[in-house]
């Protein structure tokens, strides 16, 4: 699913709301619940989270200079 998103182009609000998305889910993982499934979940939503930063970063280089609001 990760290399079909970055196949397209996109907008930096585009990256911006995906990557918020991301987030939210890892802060979700982190402070909802505490059990060894919710662990596992935070760590794949983590590794999902730090990909799309490098691949957003790597294929955007705008979004190093972007104020993000989210």
């Amino acid at each position: 699913m990760t290399t079909n998103l970055f196949c397209q182009t996109m907008t930096i609000e585009q990256i911006e709301d995906d990557l918020s998305r991301a987030y939210k889910r890892v802060l979700s993982d982190r402070f909802d619940t505490d059990s060894v499934a919710s662990w596992e979940t935070l760590q794949s939503d983590s590794k999902v989270f730090r990909e799309k930063i490098y691949q957003y970063t790597s294929n955007y280089p705008s979004t190093f200079t972007y104020n993000l609001t989210h």
